[in-house]
């Protein structure tokens, strides 16, 4: 008998099983034989109503999702729901596991993979997460992997001219999995080539009409949340004010987590949300619907702020913040007023490509 058909057999034991004690035990043998969740899914003599397939499709899709960078919130929502007893339990959890390692948040990883049950087939995957969480480096054997793979230029090549050829096709999804896959095999090594291309992608996808919330997932799966905040901002920027503005209060909620903020980065981060609040006040039409996001993120904003740097918000008044309509100056309130220009004793050059915001400063 094949391995497939014996699992497959064993799988019509543990569904029929009606002791508990047995089927705990068949569970047991499945959980480490088990190659992946859509061997299940797969199975016909599964009803798709069952439980079990139900929960195959749901971390399939969000092991896919997140390897392929198309990360879904909702997903991982349905992710939650999957309990602890259940066979597909050790593959929600390493899903989970896999996602915070390409949001480079360690200590999820470790949570994570210390709640993979030992003996099951992802248990495997452990001494992979603890070295890296132990050294915050790949093992060796995974960098003379990655190395390999890097050192094939040819394949660089090709990749990078799918890039290309999606780009001018107008494809966006194909574009964005194919920068996906050469930020991940450049960022460890060239991580400022991989964020230049990680902005060249926002620029490609705006030229065809797409919205960039798909790219800013990509970019908070490959490059953290604070990182990647800041990228979608920055690359938005040109285009896409409003939404720009969103993702600098976002990008500074998320670096406000972080216990070694820097007074000085608050402040610049702070200049740079002014301004573009004030060009968006300008030259934008600010629905309501509008006024409240930026509301509501300015609230969560102002509540780490009065936590980390009190003094930086107590100008804010309480009147101030149950309006919507005060938003802007809130945001300028929290920058504090510019500096005043004073004319140079001698003449300079004009500079013909002044940025009226200033990003320069990251």
């Amino acid at each position: 008998m094949s391995f497939t058909s014996q699992l497959q057999n064993e799988l019509k034991d543990y569904i029929q099983c009606e002791d508990l004690a047995e089927k705990e035990r068949i569970k047991k043998r499945l959980s480490a034989e088990l190659p992946n969740p859509l061997f299940i899914s797969n199975c016909d003599f599964i009803p798709n109503e069952h439980i079990l397939k139900k929960e195959a499709w749901i971390v399939s899709d969000a092991f896919e999702a997140v390897t392929n960078g198309m990360f879904s919130s909702e997903l991982f929502e349905q992710l939650k729901t999957i309990p602890e007893g259940s066979l597909l339990s050790p593959w929600a959890v390493l899903t989970q596991a896999v996602e915070a390692f390409y949001a480079g948040s360690f200590q999820a990883v470790e949570t994570f993979s210390n709640s993979i049950p030992e003996g099951s087939a992802p248990y495997s995957f452990v001494s992979f997460f603890n070295s890296v969480i132990a050294n915050e480096t790949l093992p060796e054997e995974w960098q003379r992997l990655g190395s390999s793979i890097l050192d094939n230029k040819e394949e660089l090549k090709s990749s990078l001219e799918q890039l290309n050829d999606a780009s001018t096709a107008g494809m966006g999804d194909i574009l964005l999995e194919t920068a996906t896959m050469i930020i991940r095999d450049i960022s460890r090594k060239h991580p400022d080539t991989a964020q230049k291309i990680l902005i060249w992608c926002f620029d490609q996808l705006q030229e065809i009409d797409i919205l960039p919330d798909k790219a800013a997932h990509v970019a908070h799966a490959l490059f953290g949340e604070v990182e990647g905040s800041r990228l979608t901002a920055l690359s938005t920027l040109s285009y896409d004010q409003d939404r720009s503005l969103v993702y600098w209060l976002l990008t500074l909620q998320a670096y406000l987590k972080d216990n070694s903020t820097d007074k000085s980065d608050v402040k610049a981060f702070l200049s740079i949300i002014r301004d573009v609040a004030e060009t968006v006040a300008l030259e934008f039409e600010l629905t309501d619907e509008y006024l409240s996001l930026l509301m509501t993120h300015s609230i969560s904003l102002i509540a780490s702020l009065r936590h980390l740097y009190p003094d930086m918000v107590e100008a804010i008044t309480e009147e101030e913040v149950s309006k919507p309509s005060t938003i802007i100056k809130i945001l300028q309130k929290l920058a504090g007023e510019k500096e005043k220009y004073q004319a140079p004793s001698h003449k300079k050059p004009i500079q013909q490509n002044s940025a009226p915001v200033q990003f320069e400063l990251f």
